[in-house]
Parts: structure tokens; sequence; C-alpha cells
């Protein structure tokens, strides 16, 4: 009897703890954003920001003389050539479109490279590129980090930070 007066006892419990099983399924709503997948996000949506303006306005680095890159036999003599292979660019009727479905770490798969030469690659392309839309002039390496700095840790969702980075690149007010 007293053992059943324990159980009795701990179910009672359980039920009276039931805020606490709210607060810890609020904490898993909650997911961990990497500083690296906040500034890859930001290229990415900057970098195609900057397409959609002026596909001119992207700096085209590289060339037959001084290809952009080289890998494992493999030579991209500029760095739209590179990141059409990659799959970060694609081409459709003309004009380049960055998939931001695609991480750069996945985009480096496309090609057998890891995600920091993808990285690099657009790196060297923002920072090459101005960003003419938005107030005074500036490279989009500049542009882009400027919303990492200035929001980083603002948003508990890579929704929100998708939503937040879209209006900043737009030149609206972030969040």
């Amino acid at each position: 009897m007293v053992l059943s007066l324990a159980l009795v006892s701990v179910t009672g419990c359980s039920g009276a703890g039931e805020g606490d099983a709210g607060d810890a399924a609020e904490e898993e709503q909650k997911e961990y954003i990497s500083r690296v997948w906040v500034i890859d996000t930001a290229w990415t949506h900057v970098l195609g920001r900057i397409l959609e303006g002026d596909e001119e306005g992207v700096a085209v680095l590289g060339g037959s003389a001084q290809p952009f890159e080289e890998h494992g036999g493999n030579v991209w003599e500029t760095n739209i050539d590179f990141l059409l292979d990659s799959g970060l660019l694609q081409e459709a009727d003309g004009q380049y479109r960055v998939d931001p479905s695609l991480g750069m770490a996945e985009a480096g798969r496309e090609i057998s490279l890891g995600g920091e030469e993808i990285r690099d690659a657009v790196m060297r392309t923002l920072e090459a590129s101005p960003v003419t839309w938005c107030g005074e002039e500036t490279n989009g390496l500049d542009f882009a980090d400027a919303y990492y700095t200035e929001h980083y840790g603002e948003f508990d969702s890579k929704k929100e930070y998708v939503v937040s980075i879209g209006k900043y690149v737009e030149c609206g007010t972030a969040p």
C-alpha cells in the first residue's frame, strides 16, 4: 500500500508539471542558428540581388590567361563558370539566378569541393561587385557583412533571418 501511494504521488506530480513540458517544447522550437549560416545566407541573398539589378554589376573574375579556380583537373576560367557548375548559380532565359535553397556546402558537393571553396568564390565575387542600390556605394561583401554585424543573434529561427535578410537587401528596415 505504501508503494501505490508513492506511485499516486509521482503521477500527481507529473500532472502538475505540465507548464514545465510547455517550456521545454518552447525551447525545442528555438533552433540553433550558426554564425556561418547567417553569413552564407546574407552572402547568397546579396549575390542574388546584384544579379537581379544588373547582371553586368557582378564582377567577372578570372579569364583564359589566369583562370579563376583550378581543382582536381577541372579549370574554371571565371567565377561565373565556377558558380554555375557548383549549382549555386543557375542560368535561365539568358539570365543568372542564385538558388537560395542550396547551401554553400551542398553546392560544393556538385563539383567535389567543400563549402569553404564555394564560400571563398562567393566572397571574392562579392568583394569585387558593387552595391549601388542602397544609399552610399559599397561592395557586396561589406554590405552583406554589415547585416551580420548588426543583426546576428536577434532571431530564433532561420525563417525569421531569411525574411529579415530579404528586407535588408531591398533596403527595407531590418529586422
